[in-house]
């Protein structure tokens, strides 16, 4: 049965879970639809986001940032990174081609992979590129400091040229052609408010605070006794997507490991407000369910201004300093969080419309 590949950048969770909200809408479109998933952000992700069979294949599609933590880039270790995959042919490529024409793939998306379309060259197929951003865009930010990303910035923006297709989602960073622009991309709800808040054991009358740092990890320095001990006088329960360092027997705070059986939309969904780093997927997230947000901002990294620029535009939304984030005490903003109410969410998810665009052009 033929099949739409989908090369996925690993750099955290965010590309994933966009490809996924385009996957749920192109099957719920066209049932008959088989998907071909390439990368390396691990299976359980998928299974864990789609209600359907799909083809997966571990294969490093991308370089994005070696990190040191969520907030944390480990430049040098990234450069040499860059240099190994970017310095020869595409790696695996006879592999890789015998892999899309056993599954009979009619269509290459990309989410930012420059290997798909690279692909798609190869075996003369369309290709859609997806993106918020692109490398190219990221890497010539930091060329003044390290001048050793400038061929491979130029490498990645001409393959990004040579996409059949290019839809970007808002928040988008930086200016190109485009043929189609779309609202946040996030994927569907699965299970109500309600039900999310009774499998977690939350009373009705608690208030819920969703702490998410996306795909790479981050110790909640924070989250410390006495905090947790302050956090008592009020109704309120965090859910903290990590494993918690120890702090396990709070009653006030419950730790879910990176792939539990919850479903990261439907908590915040369920939340009364989420505290977490600005990044593509949670922004989404929130725009299309009204949630509030507190956001951490990464240093250094040219994306945050258009993420920022854009939450900043709801009412309920507000800064949380990175250092303090990382090792101070922020009940202040937590309680500052719980006074915002929810806001009518987005009349439109993006994926719907990346889906529509899609099934015309396979």
């Amino acid at each position: 049965m033929s099949s739409i590949a989908f090369f996925i950048t690993p750099h955290g969770f965010g590309h994933a879970a966009r490809s996924c909200a385009v996957i749920q809408e192109l099957k719920r479109m066209e049932p008959s639809l088989t998907f071909l998933i390439l990368t390396t952000v691990p299976k359980e992700f998928f299974d864990n986001s789609l209600d359907f069979e799909f083809l997966y294949h571990p294969l490093r599609t991308d370089v994005g940032f070696i990190q040191r933590s969520a907030l944390e880039i480990d430049m040098a270790a990234t450069i040499d990174s860059l240099r190994s995959f970017y310095g020869s042919p595409a790696p695996n490529k006879d592999r890789i081609i015998n892999l899309l024409r056993k599954s009979d793939t009619k269509l290459i998306i990309s989410d930012i992979s420059p290997l798909g379309i690279q692909m798609a060259q190869e075996l003369g197929l369309r290709s859609i590129l997806i993106e918020n951003f692109t490398w190219d865009w990221i890497y010539r930010f930091y060329e003044a400091k390290f001048p050793q990303l400038a061929p491979i910035s130029s490498l990645i923006e001409d393959i990004y040229k040579s996409a059949s297709f290019r839809i970007r989602t808002i928040p988008y960073c930086g200016k190109c052609k485009d043929d189609l622009f779309v609202p946040p991309v996030s994927r569907c709800l699965k299970n109500s408010r309600e039900a999310t808040r009774k499998k977690l054991n939350i009373g009705p009358g608690e208030k819920m605070i969703l702490v998410s740092m996306g795909g790479v990890s981050e110790e909640l320095r924070f989250l410390n006794e006495g905090f947790l001990n302050e956090l008592k006088k009020y109704s309120v329960r965090l859910v903290c997507c990590s494993d918690g360092g120890g702090l396990k027997n709070f009653e006030n705070v419950i730790f879910l490991p990176q792939f539990s059986n919850y479903y990261h939309p439907d908590l915040v969904n369920a939340s009364d407000g989420v505290i977490g780093k600005l990044g593509y997927s949670t922004v989404a997230e929130v725009a299309n369910t009204g949630v509030p947000f507190a956001f951490v901002v990464r240093e250094d990294y040219p994306e945050m201004d258009c993420l920022k620029d854009f939450v900043l535009t709801f009412q309920n939304t507000l800064e949380v300093n990175a250092q303090r984030f990382k090792t101070g005490n922020i009940l202040e903003q937590v309680l500052s969080l719980l006074e915002f109410e929810r806001i009518e969410p987005n009349d439109i998810n993006g994926a719907e419309e990346c889906a529509k665009f899609i099934l015309q052009c396979v």
